[in-house]
């Protein structure tokens, strides 16, 4: 799908490295809430993920976390906290899962639940919406939306 240029560009892909030791680095404990977004005259924006991974040596495996997010724009908590690396949109020109930091049991419970699917909002201006108040109360910080592409709500 990336040769062909198939790719949304509303799709991220995110990896660490995850153990069953019982040590490991300070992870955040945070849910990134994924609100369902009505926004008139579009399609409904559906979110999605998905985790999945690889096994590597020494009982370490390398997890990763697919998330389709339309209109809007998520900010990974374990990106932030370099303890995981994007590869999707913008995928790094180099990288060694043998020198990324490798969670723990706890850390691993952490990166399990990032994503947490919200309830129904109905937006009837996406972009005026989500500068008031009552919109940041209801979506994560980590979530901010899109600026609108000419002629149109963004996409």
């Amino acid at each position: 799908m990336r040769a062909t240029g198939q790719l949304p560009p509303d799709l991220s892909l995110w990896c660490t490295v995850t153990s069953q030791e019982e040590t490991g680095p300070d992870t955040p404990d945070e849910v990134v809430l994924l609100p369902h977004l009505h926004v008139a005259g579009q399609a409904p924006a559906v979110f999605e993920f998905s985790a999945f991974g690889y096994g590597m040596t020494g009982g370490r495996q390398l997890a990763l976390q697919l998330l389709h997010h339309p209109y809007v724009e998520v900010e990974h908590p374990f990106e932030a906290a370099n303890l995981a690396t994007r590869l999707w949109p913008e995928p790094p020109t180099t990288l060694d899962p043998a020198e990324m930091p490798t969670l723990g049991i706890q850390g691993t419970r952490h990166w399990n639940r990032t994503f947490c699917k919200g309830g129904d909002m109905t937006v009837l201006n996406l972009i005026r919406m989500s500068q008031s108040a009552s919109f940041r109360e209801l979506v994560s910080p980590r979530i901010t939306v899109r600026e609108p592409r000419p002629g149109g709500l963004a996409v």
